[in-house]
């Protein structure tokens, strides 16, 4: 699965909409020049994960919006872009960065216990339960991962006891 594309066109639309130069943008975001903000609305140059939310909030939209996918039913890795955390943050003392990598792109190791359409499903369907912030459905996404990864981890214990016997 491809990760979400920035979409520089979108934010062109955002910021002109919102009645802003790029030197107002640059301020905001605290850049140096505004060539940079240039370069990312034409495409030519790939923006770092960690502007989106400050970008976002600097044109009045939502994060998801700046990205190449539906707002209203983003995948996983598009709400953690969305929150500005790059995959490398994504590991918790339960779970490595493999480990959430696999299951972002859909691909998890424990298929007995956590069947890919699940676990996928089941996560991106966390984004609709509760909290209003990208920031809160990721803490709903960290929980879920955390209990499938300890479900996977449980039933990989059930069957290396059995195999044992």
């Amino acid at each position: 699965m491809a990760l979400p594309r920035f979409r520089g066109d979108r934010l062109l639309e955002a910021r002109e909409a919102a009645g802003l130069s790029r030197e107002a943008v640059t301020l905001a975001l605290g850049l140096s020049t505004p060539l940079r903000i240039k370069m990312w609305e034409a495409g030519f140059e790939r923006l770092q994960t960690r502007f989106i939310p400050a970008l976002a909030a600097a044109v009045n939209v939502e994060p998801l919006v700046l990205l190449d996918v539906d707002p209203d039913d983003p995948p996983l890795a598009a709400l953690r872009i969305a929150a500005g955390i790059v995959t490398g943050r994504m590991g918790t003392a339960g779970m490595s960065v493999m480990s959430y990598q696999r299951i972002e792109s859909g691909t998890p190791r424990c298929r007995a216990a956590c069947p890919r359409p699940t676990v996928v499903s089941s996560l991106t369907q966390m984004h609709r339960r509760g909290g209003s912030s990208i920031a809160d459905r990721l803490q709903q996404i960290a929980a879920a991962v955390e209990y499938y990864v300890n479900v996977c981890r449980l039933d990989r214990n059930v069957r290396w006891a059995q195999h044992a016997r």
